[in-house]
């Protein structure tokens, strides 16, 4: 962020402080603007002073969705204090799959076979799992048969997807997964051969 003194010579201005509340992950990473004396627009300095000075900032967002925060400038301007609003979004990555594909092997046709994906959530906070998962498939033989991955999820959860082929071949299918990490929906690929 970087502020300036718009007013022309010989006004200088002179800013006390900045202040910044972290509520959300916005923090304050460099502060070259406290004690600052800013020239007259056009100053390039160092005699008269600069007419800006500098503020970084970061985000390192502490939960998923929009951040909003204010830092506010204290100066000898008539106008003091001023505020900035800074905001940005935090997104999780989305959760690996183990395995994936996921390969039952050959199934005799009418006997089910169940099979167990592991979900990792590699975020530092809880992201949440939204069932029912779908399945997709030609011949509709895969379905969920249970799973952990509901709510709120820290570590690692397990889905239980089942096989019960009702023709002889090679079935695929994808499983999708619904969370709010990444795009949102996650796909697994299926693999089974019904003989």
């Amino acid at each position: 962020v970087t502020m300036s003194n718009p007013n022309p010579t010989p006004v200088e201005l002179t800013v006390t402080s900045i202040a910044l509340v972290d509520s959300c992950g916005i923090q304050v990473s460099s502060d070259g603007c406290s004690g600052a004396i800013l020239g007259p627009k056009g100053s390039t300095g160092p005699t008269p002073p600069p007419a800006t000075c500098t503020v970084g900032v970061s985000f390192a967002p502490t939960s998923p969705g929009p951040c909003s925060e204010t830092l506010t400038v204290y100066s000898d301007a008539g106008n003091s204090p001023s505020t900035i609003t800074l905001s940005g979004t935090g997104t999780l990555v989305a959760p690996t799959f183990s395995p994936n594909p996921l390969k039952f092997g050959t199934v005799t046709v009418g006997t089910p076979s169940t099979l167990s994906v592991n979900v990792t959530n590699p975020n530092p906070v809880p992201m949440t799992f939204n069932p029912p998962f779908t399945i997709s498939s030609v011949f509709g033989d895969f379905s969920v048969a249970s799973t952990t991955c509901t709510g709120s999820i820290a570590g690692t959860c397990t889905i239980y997807v089942t096989f019960t082929p009702s023709v002889t071949g090679i079935e695929g299918g994808t499983l999708s997964v619904f969370d709010n990490g990444g795009t949102g929906t996650q796909n697994v690929a299926l693999q089974g051969t019904g003989h």
